[in-house]
């Protein structure tokens, strides 16, 4: 009688622990994320960025008045240096070259957006800032 009575014990302690496992389990995912986690989420909205009629386009930077600026590229395969104000595209040219792109972030306000273009050699120009 007592192996039985120890054997049932151990069955009845081992059901116990596993049941306190599982439960463990189902609510450290939850108590890892805190209160707070539940409630945030990311707040975003994915736009569409017109081109120029070439394969690809892309921002590489955006402002916080939405401004999206980067590059548009052309049927010809050059590229352009672009700006997305409202979803409308604003091709900024080059300075007399075949491509230029804005490559850096831009984080101000002030409209001011710097860039890089490709010189034509013969022109000598050299790089400068697109406003």
């Amino acid at each position: 009688m007592t192996t039985q009575f120890k054997t049932e014990r151990a069955t009845q302690n081992l059901f116990i622990a596993l049941i306190a496992v599982c439960y463990g389990a189902t609510l450290t995912p939850l108590h890892a994320q805190g209160p707070g986690a539940a409630k945030a989420r990311a707040q975003y909205q994915v736009s569409d960025l017109p081109g120029l009629g070439g394969t690809s386009n892309g921002g590489n930077s955006i402002n916080d008045q939405t401004w999206v600026s980067g590059y548009a590229r052309l049927p010809d395969r050059n590229r352009h240096a672009a700006l997305w104000r409202n979803s409308l595209l604003t091709d900024l040219f080059t300075l007399g070259g075949p491509n230029s792109s804005v490559t850096w972030n831009v984080k101000n306000t002030a409209g001011i957006i710097i860039g890089r273009y490709l010189a034509n050699r013969r022109s000598g120009a050299s790089r400068r800032g697109l406003e």
